[in-house]
């Protein structure tokens, strides 16, 4: 069991090595982020979307004090695995990652875990709250700058 780097993740990341091969032990502050997370990676399988499988979660506390989830390891150097490609090679590895973004934006959900909107400290929204809250302060601004019509901002 090997910490990771998990500086930008909300949840606690281990390395585990396995007989069946090295996992992720991913360890949550609350059940929805994992159930969440457990939701989407499911879904994203299920579209052709190549992510780690969920060979593990338990979302009950009774192995351990905190929701987890135990998952394959994908690893990838970035300079062994994209800085070494030519300039044709990175270009196709850039635009399969587009179409699996493209793909993965189909889902919708009406919520994904919590989200900390930092302007607001009283508690945690949900993902469609937290894109209100920023298009109230910033609607009209988007609308302004061609990013938005009007009737897509208010369908918000």
């Amino acid at each position: 069991l090997s910490p990771l780097d998990n500086s930008h993740h909300m949840c606690e990341l281990y390395l585990l090595d396995s007989p069946e091969g090295k996992k992720v032990l991913k360890i949550f502050p609350y059940p929805r982020l994992a159930a969440g997370e457990i939701y989407l990676l499911n879904a994203w399988q299920t579209l052709g979307i190549p992510v780690a499988a969920i060979t593990q979660a338990d979302l009950s506390y009774s192995a351990i004090p905190y929701p987890f989830t135990v998952m394959g390891f994908i690893p990838f150097d970035k300079e062994k695995d994209f800085d070494r490609l030519d300039g044709e090679e990175a270009l196709s590895v850039l635009t399969e990652l587009a179409n699996y973004l493209r793909i993965a934006h189909q889902i919708e959900e009406q919520s994904f875990g919590w989200v900390n909107y930092h302007s607001d400290r009283s508690g945690d929204n949900t993902w469609p709250e937290t894109v209100r809250k920023i298009l109230d302060g910033r609607g009209k601004l988007l609308v302004a700058e061609g990013i938005l019509t009007l009737d897509e901002l208010r369908k918000f």
